[in-house]
């Protein structure tokens, strides 16, 4: 049974216990997921989440990348505001959205945020 919530009636209280809420849903997953590719490798099967692009049409050094902390740990990011009229940005972004926004290249993860333009990159774990 689906009960809609008046969003505007909530508290500030209730909006931040919802943000840890996704928050924490959000790292469980990524945990989660971490740990079934641990065993899928151990078992030799290929980590098909985990795609390599080879489309290289960019430099991804000529985006201007801010050190930024995030709940799990440090990324950098690439705002579209500053960078969004940039060539690199613009095809950057267009090949993670060809790859489920997300793919590893170089040593790095790259993904795009939920808003669907900001980019963020952090280095693979060895």
């Amino acid at each position: 049974m689906s009960k809609e919530v008046d969003v505007s009636k909530l508290s500030d209280f209730e909006i931040s216990i919802l943000v840890i809420e996704r928050d924490t849903a959000q790292f469980k997953a990524s945990r989660i997921d971490e740990l079934l590719n641990e065993y899928g490798r151990a078992k030799g099967f290929v980590d098909a989440e985990k795609k390599e692009t080879t489309t290289k049409s960019y430099d991804v050094e000529k985006i201007h990348w801010v050190e930024k902390t995030g709940a799990k740990g440090p990324y950098e990011h690439a705002d579209p505001k500053t960078e969004g009229g940039k060539p690199d940005f613009q095809a950057l972004l267009a090949d993670l959205k060809g790859h489920d926004s997300k793919f590893r290249h170089g040593g790095l993860f790259y993904w795009v945020f939920n808003d669907a333009a900001s980019i963020g990159r952090k280095k693979l774990a060895k």
